[in-house]
């Protein structure tokens, strides 16, 4: 599984997945798929950048059928 340091930073390291994420990327894929903006546009890389974060309702929909898919 890796050494110990690896482990120890997945543990501290560790995505929350909050109301304010899901916000965050539920308005990016609005502008994107609604409103026609692009991937890289200023508006959806302001709400994205913070985390890192990608516009992918993947985990919105695992997080429905099985629960949380980030623990």
């Amino acid at each position: 599984m890796g050494k110990r340091r690896d482990m120890a930073q997945r543990d501290i390291l560790v995505r929350v997945d909050d109301m304010d994420r899901r916000h965050r990327i539920a308005t990016a894929r609005n502008l994107i798929y609604e409103k026609n903006y692009g991937v890289d546009s200023a508006a959806v890389k302001r709400l994205l950048q913070k985390d890192s974060l990608v516009p992918s309702a993947v985990c919105t929909y695992l997080f429905a059928v099985i629960g949380d898919c980030l623990s």
